[in-house]
């Protein structure tokens, strides 16, 4: 009987082990475009989502917060645009230093050096995904 209970206890461990390991990997990231606009992304279901809070609309199409758009990746397709109703404030996640990148999956993004934009690469090429606005000259 201790050797059932001690190889059930030993199983519960290596169950949840990864389980724990994954809570402790950051959902998401956030940075500055150039431009000083404040973007957001964040890794749920296997897809990349990065909104664009300098562009909210409040209220837009939402009952509650605001209209943010932005654009989702996922590993097989083109970036798409979305909007997404919001009613909190930013997120407590990690800073994408430039020249940094995020790793997820098949999904690859980086900061460019000058924070100018976000170029994430899935298995069908690289994008832009956010962009900092033209400066005036």
């Amino acid at each position: 009987m201790r050797v059932v209970a001690t190889l059930v206890a030993s199983l519960a461990v290596a169950l949840c082990a990864p389980l724990s390991a994954r809570a402790a990997d950051p959902i998401g990231f956030k940075f500055k475009l150039s431009d000083g606009a404040p973007v957001e992304c964040s890794w749920s279901r296997g897809a990349l989502s990065c909104l664009e809070y300098a562009k909210a609309e409040a209220p837009g199409d939402c009952e509650v917060g605001g209209d943010v758009p932005g654009m989702k990746i996922t590993a097989r397709n083109a970036p798409k645009a979305i909007s997404v109703c919001v009613d909190e404030g930013f997120h407590d996640w990690p800073v994408l230093r430039p020249s940094k990148t995020f790793k997820r999956g098949s999904i690859t993004c980086r900061l460019r050096r000058d924070s100018s934009a976000l170029t994430c690469r899935n298995r069908t090429g690289s994008y832009v995904m956010v962009e900092a606005a033209p400066q005036a000259a």
